[in-house]
């Protein structure tokens, strides 16, 4: 009984230490540089490269693959903080993951989220 007790309070201790790095704005700080991320967790995964998405460049519309829990603002944020550009519109669309089969054994890819993110005029973005 005296190890689950002591592994009760290695849980709490660990508790503790998040919640002392969680600031009061909902910010999560780094002990290392002592920065402060406004992102707690990133939603956009990575820019989708696909035919039909580099079409949409020439319309300064770019193709991401986002968190499943994303939405529109969020994922306008973080384009602009990473990339550095100033987004006009963001259209999400969610993707069902395909069936697939290989011989007798038939399962399914995962289902996934994609943002359509429109760019203001003047701004351009170096995906290749």
């Amino acid at each position: 009984m005296s190890i689950l007790k002591s592994l009760k309070k290695d849980k709490k201790d660990v508790k503790s230490e998040i919640s002392e790095t969680t600031s009061k704005s909902g910010a999560t700080t780094n002990s290392a540089t002592n920065q402060t991320h406004p992102i707690k967790r990133y939603m956009v995964k990575s820019p989708h490269l696909s035919e039909k998405a580099h079409n949409l460049h020439s319309e300064l519309q770019y193709t991401f693959m986002v968190d499943i829990h994303a939405n529109k603002s969020t994922v306008k944020k973080e384009v602009e903080i990473r990339y550095g550009v100033k987004a006009r519109r963001v259209r999400i669309v969610r993707m069902q993951g395909k069936t697939k089969r290989v011989g007798f054994t038939e399962g399914q890819r995962s289902d996934f989220k994609k943002a359509i993110v429109t760019l203001k005029k003047g701004e351009k973005l170096e995906i290749t």
